[in-house]
């Protein structure tokens, strides 16, 4: 993962242009792009992402953009753009963790790794969800087709290497925020319990690859 350095006077705000005529959504389109040529050495990090859209009554979604930079420049944003601030995306503690290089059946379909996630790649679990265990988490990764960072409810027998580590990818910070639920938000003792996961997934794992549990396990 990329670190960046927490600096006080950046603004981190998510981006959108609301409906409007074709015409006029080109216009602004093509100002927010100059924008980011002018600004492109002041701007710290920029990323789509999928925000929800309160305009319909039933829940939708419409791409926003994510964007951190000084207040100077978020301040030159062009005329139509609607800005809403968020807090900024620092680092956080959570867990890294690897698809294993595994190959089973899934409704006819031969899948490796995982339906989403190839073997190998670095993937960030969320904590406890339910009372099933852990058997299961919601999984923040990069999608082995859609090459987007992607997150999904996976069975955590199939992740190896669990590790507590610092989250400072600003996609999956947000993710973490505001996709799936009890993402690792910089809560106090977060580090302390992170490690605790890690060193209980990795006997887990060692219990399942020598046969000596079954990965369908219920914690009582």
């Amino acid at each position: 993962m990329t670190q960046y350095d927490v600096d006080a006077s950046l603004m981190t705000v998510i981006i959108t242009i609301p409906p409007t005529d074709q015409d006029r959504y080109a216009q602004i389109k093509d100002s927010l792009h100059d924008w980011r040529l002018r600004w492109a050495a002041d701007i710290r990090y920029t990323f789509t992402t999928a925000i929800p859209d309160h305009s319909v009554r039933r829940q939708q979604w419409q791409k926003g953009v994510v964007v951190a930079a000084p207040k100077h420049a978020i301040d030159q944003l062009p005329n139509g753009i609607m800005g809403h601030q968020i807090p900024n995306l620092e680092p956080v503690w959570g867990l890294s963790a690897q698809v294993r290089d595994v190959t089973y059946q899934m409704k006819g379909t031969e899948v490796h790794g995982s339906k989403h996630f190839a073997p190998g790649t670095e993937v960030y679990p969320h904590q406890r969800r339910s009372g099933d265990g852990y058997a299961r988490a919601y999984v923040t990764g990069l999608h082995k087709e859609k090459n987007k960072f992607f997150t999904v409810v996976m069975a955590t027998f199939r992740l190896k290497n669990w590790q507590a580590v610092l989250l400072d990818n600003p996609i999956v910070i947000y993710s973490m925020r505001n996709f799936g639920m009890h993402g690792w938000i910089g809560k106090a003792g977060d580090k302390e319990e992170a490690e605790q996961y890690a060193k209980g997934m990795n006997w887990r794992i060692s219990e399942i690859e020598q046969g000596r549990m079954n990965p369908q396990w219920k914690m009582r």
